[in-house]
């Protein structure tokens, strides 16, 4: 009896440490993931900034409508809910979080919790990439289109802005897994896309 109650004790205990273990190494995976997504929006930025300097100072015509200038521009000035969201963690981290909420609708905490982490291998050599779901990919979207509106200093109109709420509502209640023909996230996402101004779906 007392054997089996030590026993129990040692068995809990071992599970306690394997949770342990599992939530640092779950922890230590984002962190990794976050540095790469931002790693990779400083390295289009710099590209741009050679091409730049190629292009323009040293004449250089090969670069003119660089793809690397394309990316850059895109990066550092459309909306990008998911980078964004990593700008306000750790203790070097943003603290205007309601400019964030303004331009994405969402605190970037939510935001977050639509991260999809893959382990891919590319040259042999094993990466931590980012992977979003086609369903995810269609609510950042959404939400990096409401952001360019406003960065590019456009009136967001009263049905735009509604339609938008809208959206964000019903994804807060049915989630992106409800994402099939006829669901009501996605008649939101296209009743969104219709009072858009490029209808850019």
């Amino acid at each position: 009896m007392a054997k089996n109650i030590v026993q129990e004790s040692i068995n809990a205990s071992l599970m306690a440490k394997n949770t342990v273990q599992e939530s640092v190494n779950a922890s230590l995976s984002t962190s990794v993931a976050q540095l790469k997504i931002s790693s990779k929006a400083a390295q289009y930025i710099r590209w741009r900034m050679y091409d730049v300097y190629k292009r323009g100072i040293k004449g250089m015509e090969e670069v003119r409508g660089s793809s690397a200038i394309r990316a850059g521009n895109a990066w550092a000035h459309n909306g990008d809910a998911l980078t964004d969201a990593v700008l306000f963690q750790h203790d070097t981290a943003r603290q205007d979080r309601a400019i964030y909420l303004e331009l994405y609708g969402w605190h970037f905490e939510k935001v977050l919790g639509y991260r999809k982490y893959t382990d891919e291998v590319m040259d042999g050599k094993l990466i931590l990439s980012i992977e979003n779901k086609l369903n995810d990919h269609n609510l950042f979207t959404v939400l990096n289109a409401h952001a360019n509106m406003l960065l590019q200093g456009k009136p967001v109109a009263k049905a735009l802005d509604a339609a938008f709420n809208t959206f964000l509502s019903t994804v807060e209640r049915f989630d992106m897994e409800d994402f099939y023909t006829g669901s009501p996230v996605h008649k939101a996402y296209y009743a969104f896309w219709n009072e858009y101004p490029s209808h850019n779906k």
